[in-house]
């Protein structure tokens, strides 16, 4: 692996693409061969990182797959620690990456026939050994309640912090 060379590495992308993986996979595994001649450069085992510029695949953070691994993963961490018959609460980190999983995971439900509402509050919060707590945690409950089923509400923090997003939303006006 140290012999490796930039053009070693384009062909190991290349033979990736052929397989026809996912350009996310693919983005993945280059970043650990670039990680790693990093590493090695850094250590004096190589005299430059050969995957530095290898031409990566596009990946869009937004291409509507879902929701990636290590949100999923606070999704379920949040999950563990609420009444599994009545709510899961999702702690993510970033605005829009909370509104796209939430909007998956409702969109996801509907498939299942399980009726699944979603509130989405930005802020901060008390992460406990057994629980999340706080008040962005209330608000965001009480947003959720005023949710039917199927849908997504965000809060007006949420909404002024996607302003200049591609995220579209709409307006269902003032509840009292």
């Amino acid at each position: 692996m140290l012999e490796a060379t930039r053009p070693h590495i384009e062909m190991y992308r290349d033979w990736l693409e052929e397989r026809g993986l996912a350009a996310s996979t693919i983005d993945r595994r280059l970043s650990a061969v670039c990680g790693f001649n990093r590493f090695a450069h850094i250590d004096g085992r190589v005299a430059s990182n050969p995957a530095q510029y290898v031409r990566r695949p596009q990946v869009h953070p937004s291409d509507g797959r879902g929701p990636d691994r290590s949100e999923l993963g606070r999704f379920l961490f949040g999950a563990e620690r609420c009444d599994h018959d009545h709510a899961a609460l999702a702690v993510l980190l970033g605005t829009t990456r909370a509104l796209r999983a939430a909007t998956e995971i409702v969109a996801a439900a509907k498939g299942t026939g399980l009726e699944v509402r979603a509130g989405v509050r930005t802020g901060e919060v008390e992460v406990r050994p057994d629980d999340v707590v706080g008040l962005t945690v209330s608000i965001a409950k009480r947003i959720c309640d005023l949710a039917g089923p199927g849908e997504v509400f965000l809060s007006e923090a949420v909404k002024f912090q996607l302003v200049g997003s591609e995220i579209a939303l709409s307006e269902r006006g003032l509840t009292p």
